[in-house]
Formats: structure tokens, C-alpha cells, sequence
């Protein structure tokens, strides 16, 4: 794509009603509609991989009639039928942007408004202080748990202003309980920073129709000067993959599923302004891969090249007959279906200890960690994970690549989507 290409994708939650954008009602949003929305925080410019926004496959399907035919070229008229289509594109995992302060919650962000989207469920947390003493790596003692949750992820802050991401395991009066150990024990005044965990909530990703704001209108801008607008409605986000690989910037694999367009003869040309996104991270400096047997403390980092996810969180539609010119086009709403979470790993040195742990079944849990200050860190959490198979890096033999499942954490005692969900993603 030509660097002088502008590629914008603005998204706004559909509060009304599914397929109905930011001018309240049914049809195509104006570009003044779109830039109200966006300034009243309504809509939300999503920060993307600008290649990777392609608009090819934003057509309506033509239909050919067959009927009787007096000569062997004589042909009918094509005919439009339903405007749904998917729209790919791709994003960088990265954190907040700006520290979160001491008794301050965090605020949703462009990338945990999409997430919260794909996979349903958001826990918005405060940064709280270390208090009381007593302290250990696993247990921390803090002045507050207001917003906190077993299930959240939060980070506690070392001396040197690097976070470190774990999962609520407890919470006892003000005594916290971590799944993993911190490298040290935290002292009174260190700030255990929130922010933001995105997870599976099924209640949510399983029927769009009775969760208003779970679909989304997307406004598409290309060209030299974003004068080609598309307009999708009645949209829902589904993940199809995170890759973190060694040396390179981590991604997300997003695709829109959208129940009717509009193209550039129609749709709108908003001038937005000038967006600021986080700044990405790389994984490599700073960035730690945690494996070790689930339900453990033990903090076991490991030597890892790539991890790659396959989330498992499909968006299915309910597909209907309906006139071509309502608000959903023939789709009734979103919903999803049951699907397996792999985790892709691979590990140095080669050793025959993953053969006798898949042999033990013995699970383990997964975390991939991008340290940095408030602000700029992210982590990625499968607290439960089945290995399903072991092999060979290579014919030398020098790393073991690992596929495991990630499946429900404590199904049978969790009393919450949070707790339960089989990942769950921090942006801090």
C-alpha cells in the first residue's frame, strides 16, 4: 500500500438497536453524524495495520436467474442479494498509553473496547497501594480492593517502575492472592497498578440481539485523501489469532463480521481528527514466558521464540429471510459455538519432560508478559491448559514445540464468567 494512503476505521457500538449507526435510525450515518459520535466518545477510532485493512471484499453478492432460454447466450439480468460481508484487518497488542494513578480506575481504550467485543466480558480496575506489611510473593496486602475481583489481572510495580501482571487468584479482607509468584516481595507504598482484563463471557458472545452494544457500525476511510468511505452495520468482532514472536511487534487477528454495507456512492466522508494511539512494544526486551504446572505458584520462566493463540471464540450468525433493505439483512443476531482455545508454544532446550508431563496429565499455565511502565504493558493469561501434543523443534532437536488446550479455570467452584474464562488478556 502506498505510504501516502489514508486508512482510517472508526467503530461505534450499537446502542439502539442492532445495525443502527450514529444517526439513530435505519440507513447510512452522515459524515458530520459520524464525527459527533466520535467527538461525544460514542464511537472510537480503532488503531490497525493499515495493509492489512483491505476493503476487496466489501461486495454485494449478484445473483443470476435461470429461466427458460430461447437462445444458448441469452442471459438474465443479475440481480443484488444480501450486502454481508467480512472485513479483515490487524492490530498491535499494546498497553493503555498513560500511567493509572493511585485510587484511579481504568477507562476503556480503543483496543479493549474491540476485545471486550470479541470475547464479551471487560473488568475495569484501580491501582492500589501495598499496605499493612506482611507481604510475600504471592500474597499482598493493599488499603483497598474497591474494583478488584477474582479474576482480574493486575500488576504490582518494582522498584524500577516495571510491572508485573498476575492473576487474582483470592481476595481475603485486604489480602490479595496471586497464581504466580512475583520475582520479590512487594513493601508498603508499592503501587499495585489495575487496569484493564478482557475475558470470555458466553452470556454475552452468544446473542448479540439481547446485549445492545455488542455490535458495532464501522466507518471505513482509503485512498490518498479518505474520500472512499464504506459504512458496515450490524457488525460483530471475532479474534481469530495473537502471535507474539521474538523480535517483532505482537498482533491481532481481527475480523468483521458485518450484516450489511454501504459502498463509497453512498457512504459517508467524515474529516476526523488526528487520533493518538499507545505506542507498540516489542517482545524481546523486557518480555518474559511463563510455563508451569497449573494451580502452582511457582514462578518458572522458560526460553520461548513464538507463542501463538488461537482463541476459540467463533462468531456464528443467525441467518434469516428478511427484506434486503432492513437494519440486519437477513442475519437475526451473533452468536458463537463451542470451540477449542490452542495455545502454540515453543520452547528451548529439547527436553523429554513435556513427553512425561502430557503421559501425567499434568496441566500447566501459560503467560506471555510484555513488562514496561503504567501504561505500556500487556499480558496474555491461559491459567488451565491440556498439553496435546509434543515435537521436535527441529532434526537437531534443540527446542520442543508444545500445542496445548486451554480449557475452563475451576469450573466447578468459579461463580463468575471472570474467574472461569479460559484466557483472559491485561492491557496496563
Amino acid at each position: 500500500m502506498p505510504l501516502n494512503t489514508v486508512s482510517l476505521l472508526t467503530l461505534f457500538p450499537e446502542t439502539v438497536a442492532q445495525g443502527i449507526g450514529p444517526s439513530g435510525v435505519s440507513g447510512v450515518s452522515t459524515g458530520a453524524q459520524w464525527v459527533a459520535a466520535e467527538a461525544g466518545a460514542t464511537a472510537f477510532q480503532m488503531p490497525h495495520i493499515a495493509s492489512s485493512l483491505t476493503t476487496s471484499s466489501i461486495e454485494t453478492v449478484e445473483l443470476t436467474p435461470e429461466q427458460v432460454r430461447r437462445r444458448v447466450f441469452e442471459t438474465e439480468r443479475s440481480q443484488p442479494g444480501l450486502s454481508n460481508v467480512q472485513v479483515p484487518f490487524q492490530s498491535y497488542i499494546t498497553g493503555r498509553g498513560s500511567a493509572l494513578a493511585d485510587g484511579v480506575t481504568a477507562t476503556d481504550t480503543a483496543l479493549s473496547q474491540i476485545l471486550e467485543n470479541t470475547l464479551g466480558g471487560v473488568s475495569l480496575t484501580a491501582t492500589h497501594t501495598a499496605a499493612g506489611g506482611g507481604h510475600t510473593t504471592t500474597v499482598v496486602n493493599v488499603d483497598s480492593v474497591a474494583t478488584w475481583e477474582v479474576g482480574d489481572v493486575v500488576a504490582w510495580e518494582d522498584a524500577d517502575g516495571q510491572l508485573h501482571p498476575r492473576v487474582i487468584t483470592d481476595i481475603t479482607g485486604l489480602a490479595v492472592t496471586f497464581n504466580t509468584a512475583l520475582p520479590s516481595a512487594p513493601s508498603d507504598g508499592d503501587l499495585i497498578r489495575g487496569g484493564a482484563t478482557l475475558y470470555i463471557d458466553e452470556d454475552v458472545v452468544t446473542d448479540t440481539s439481547s446485549n445492545l452494544g455488542s455490535t458495532l457500525s464501522g466507518c471505513i476511510q482509503k485512498g490518498s485523501n479518505g474520500s472512499a468511505g464504506w459504512e458496515v452495520n450490524g457488525a460483530k468482532a471475532e479474534l481469530p489469532g495473537l502471535n507474539f514472536e521474538r523480535n517483532r511487534f505482537p498482533l491481532l487477528d481481527f475480523t468483521l463480521f458485518c450484516a450489511r454495507h454501504t459502498d463509497p456512492s453512498a457512504g459517508p466522508d467524515p474529516t476526523l481528527p488526528t487520533a493518538t494511539f499507545p505506542t507498540p512494544q516489542v517482545i524481546g526486551p523486557d518480555s518474559s514466558i511463563i510455563v508451569e504446572d497449573a494451580g502452582t505458584t511457582v514462578l518458572t520462566t522458560v526460553c520461548s521464540g513464538t507463542v501463538a493463540v488461537t482463541p476459540g471464540v467463533p462468531v456464528t450468525p443467525l441467518e434469516c429471510m428478511a427484506d434486503n433493505l432492513g437494519d440486519m439483512e437477513g442475519i437475526g443476531l451473533w452468536s458463537t459455538a463451542p470451540a477449542d482455545t490452542l495455545v502454540e508454544v515453543d520452547v528451548y532446550p529439547f527436553t523429554v519432560d513435556w513427553y512425561t508431563d502430557k503421559a501425567a496429565e499434568t496441566n500447566k499455565q501459560i503467560a506471555v508478559i510484555k513488562h514496561g511502565t503504567s501504561g505500556n504493558c500487556f499480558a496474555f493469561f491461559a491459567q488451565n491448559c491440556e498439553i496435546q501434543t509434543v515435537v521436535a523443534g527441529d532434526e537437531d532437536f534443540t527446542s520442543s514445540n508444545l500445542s496445548l488446550r486451554a480449557v475452563e479455570h475451576n469450573p466447578a467452584t468459579a461463580t463468575t464468567a471472570l474467574e472461569r474464562s479460559k484466557f483472559r488478556i491485561y492491557i496496563g
